[in-house]
């Protein structure tokens, strides 16, 4: 799997040792081409620290019967 750079804008500054919660949402998936776009965001203690989105190389497969 191949992971673009993620377009994301950082909004706060990071400490050692802060706990980084990350979520990801797939928002969209091109089966042909073997892509899906994820959105993607992090916070610190509530706070959104990081708001993106990536682009990922999927496998292709075809849909289930």
């Amino acid at each position: 799997t191949h992971v673009s750079p993620i377009k994301a804008a950082v909004t706060w500054a990071l400490g050692v040792g802060d706990e980084v919660v990350a979520t990801t949402k797939i928002t969209s998936l091109d089966p042909e081409k073997g892509r899906a776009v994820l959105a993607c965001a992090c916070a610190v203690n509530g706070k959104t620290v990081l708001d993106g989105e990536a682009v990922m190389m999927v496998s292709r497969r075809s849909k289930p019967a």
